[in-house]
């Protein structure tokens, strides 16, 4: 296991009583070990290669929307601040998604510009956004 500080992702289950019911559980955006959530080696190492567990913090987003979701927004989003902007790219970044959202946010604001072809951009990474998170 490296160092570092890890983040859960994604719920855990740590430990279940005698009737199978979760009586003890590490949550989304807590900070977690390998020997926390009792992982193996190779667990751990599949838990960071999915997203599962990663050095990045959960970030404070509404309840109701995923992060990759949200960060999609902001990027999409013309009012977005440019700290926004940054951990949103920051985060594509740690899923291994970034150029695809990069070259999708930069075709949208080139759309921006040329109206005529501003419908089309914005339909497009919208698309292919889709197809590309149920990878």
């Amino acid at each position: 296991m490296a160092g570092g500080k890890f983040y859960a992702w994604t719920n855990f289950d740590t430990e279940r009583n005698e009737w199978g019911q979760t009586v003890n559980s590490v949550h989304v955006g807590d900070e977690v070990t390998q020997v926390q959530i009792n992982a193996t080696d190779d667990q751990w190492a599949e838990l960071l290669a999915t997203g599962a567990v990663r050095e990045m913090e959960y970030p404070d987003i509404p309840k109701d929307v995923s992060p990759a979701e949200y960060f999609r927004q902001k990027l999409n989003d013309p009012e977005a601040t440019e700290e926004e902007i940054e951990a949103a790219q920051a985060a594509f970044a740690e899923t291994g998604t970034a150029d695809t959202e990069s070259k999708k946010a930069a075709a949208a604001a080139e759309g921006e510009e040329e109206s005529s072809s501003s419908s089309s951009s914005s339909t497009t990474p919208k698309t292919q956004t889709a197809s590309t998170s149920k990878s």
